[in-house]
């Protein structure tokens, strides 16, 4: 069945909101780009668990799924317990999860890119070295960036996430 939730997780900076913008442009439909970087306030350290975090924004999220319209929500899940909550909080929408990786120099490229590499590092470095190998391994889709246009990664989501030639199975308000 076609996905009308579609999850982009990976480290900060290998291209999730681009590519998921680039989805916008090619999914049938409006789909809601769900950014929880954008979508979420401060947080002070410690007041909340990384998996109340996650269900927050999964919940979210899932309100607008909810109205019948399609989302793609950009979030980092750090390992299974994350992707579970992830999957349970949409549960009853045809979800399909894609971890987004790139090599150290292809990340070093994209931070640059934007304008936030250089010395000292910025956060991404450091969060992609704790977190490499943390990416959960029970994605629909495993995508390494390097080498792909956005438009290009956009396309093969696209085309995994919706293999009946582009329909989702959401009903349009």
């Amino acid at each position: 069945m076609p996905a009308n939730a579609i999850i982009l997780t990976g480290p900060s900076g290998v291209g999730k909101s681009t590519i998921g913008r680039r989805l916008q442009q090619v999914l049938p439909g409006p789909w809601l780009l769900y950014e929880v970087d954008q979508c979420s306030p401060p947080i002070p350290p410690g007041s909340l668990t990384e998996q109340q975090i996650v269900a927050a924004n999964i919940g979210a999220a899932r309100a607008w799924a909810d109205t019948g319209i399609p989302v793609i929500v950009e979030i980092a899940l750090l390992g299974e317990e994350d992707l579970q909550i992830a999957r349970s909080g949409l549960h009853g929408h045809h979800v399909f999860v894609v971890v987004l990786d790139c090599t150290r120099i292809v990340l070093e490229a994209h931070l640059a890119a934007r304008g936030v590499a250089g010395p000292p590092p910025s956060h991404a470095l450091p969060f992609y070295q704790r977190t490499a190998g943390r990416w959960p391994t029970g994605a629909d889709l495993q995508l390494c960036v390097d080498g792909l246009t956005p438009d290009q990664a956009a396309a093969r989501i696209a085309q995994a996430a919706l293999p009946s030639g582009g329909t989702t199975s959401s009903a349009r308000p």
